[in-house]
């Protein structure tokens, strides 16, 4: 549960919503935000994170190149500490092939995604 959880970090190609999102951080630590895009790569180092969650934000992949889909998983994936590593994503594909497509670049990926919401 994250109300046991030490500080979180948000990260959004959106400089609006993490505003939004530090300013109202409900109570919890908020240790930052991160202006990034999950396609560009992401600025943390392995294993930096216990728990990654991904909210609406894998389905943009998959208008992108193959090789761009299995980068940014890989990024994610790095960025969960590798012993207790998990990770989450919650998205809303087109079609039946771009889950599959994003499940594939996933298992490429050093930690491979536990769930798909």
């Amino acid at each position: 549960s994250l109300r046991r959880c030490g500080a979180w970090v948000g990260v959004d190609i959106s400089a609006d919503l993490l505003h939004l999102a530090s300013s109202g951080s409900g109570g919890r630590r908020c240790a930052g935000v991160v202006l990034a895009d999950l396609a560009q790569g992401l600025p943390f180092r392995a294993g930096v994170f216990d728990y990654v969650v991904s909210t609406s934000v894998v389905q943009w992949l998959c208008r992108r190149p193959v090789l761009d889909r299995e980068r940014a998983m890989l990024a994610l994936a790095r960025s969960v500490a590798a012993e207790s590593a998990a990770w989450a994503a919650q998205f809303y594909p087109n079609t039946p092939a771009d889950a599959w497509s994003l499940e594939a670049a996933s298992a490429a990926s050093a930690v491979p995604l536990a769930c798909i919401l």
